[in-house]
């Protein structure tokens, strides 16, 4: 999918469309050549991303990201988010408990040239660790 330069928050929500089915190869079209996703103290690229959001959705497969608030100004972009998912599989090493699991988080974006070049998530890993009985 080309990006669409007109519509920034199409974009976006096209983008988290392509995350919510783990469309992972479809990523690709919407970040630049030298994305960072910036995660706690890490900075990823594209393809450890791709790794950690499938390793993510092994152990909730069902997980899907909403987003409750999205602000663009210019080429930076600001989305808080509710995601839900089923704890079906180990993330920490606790057993499985099959109950659903809700995380609120944030993800800042800049863009440049009509597409992703870095972004900046944060989501409340304690409350994921306290619901699935890994805190």
């Amino acid at each position: 999918m080309a990006a669409d330069p007109a519509s920034p928050r199409q974009f976006l929500l096209d983008y988290l469309d392509a995350y919510n089915r783990a469309a992972w190869d479809e990523l690709d079209a919407f970040v630049t050549d030298d994305y960072v996703h910036h995660n706690n103290e890490l900075e990823l690229s594209l393809a450890h991303f791709k790794y950690g959001a499938k390793w993510f959705r092994t152990a909730m497969p069902d997980f899907h990201l909403t987003v409750d608030d999205l602000i663009i100004e210019g080429e930076t972009a600001a989305a808080r988010f509710t995601a839900t998912g089923t704890h079906q599989g180990s993330l920490f090493g606790e057993e499985v408990t099959g109950k659903p699991v809700v995380l609120r988080g944030q993800i800042f974006y800049r863009l440049r040239d009509g597409r992703i070049a870095a972004d900046w998530e944060a989501m409340d890993e304690y409350a994921l660790r306290q619901q699935v009985g890994a805190a």
